[in-house]
């Protein structure tokens, strides 16, 4: 799938924000709900895959800049 530029760039800060949300509209819930226990399993797990993606893209960044600039 392929997504313009501008959109793929800040699609780990997208994934972290929902997590926030999430987390956040448990709070707003309160603690007496059950839904509760789904809303934080879904924020940390968005929070954890934005992480994820955010140091996936720097490691390999930083790998390419080494590489292009040995073959220098």
């Amino acid at each position: 799938m392929w997504l313009p530029k501008p959109v793929y760039e800040r699609m780990p800060i997208i994934w972290l924000l929902l997590g926030l949300l999430f987390l956040a509209g448990s709070l707003y819930i309160g603690l007496g709900d059950m839904i509760i226990r789904t809303y934080v399993a879904i924020g940390f797990a968005c929070i954890a895959f934005g992480a994820m993606i955010l140091f996936i893209r720097s490691k390999h960044r930083q790998n390419s800049s080494l590489r292009d600039n040995s073959s220098s």
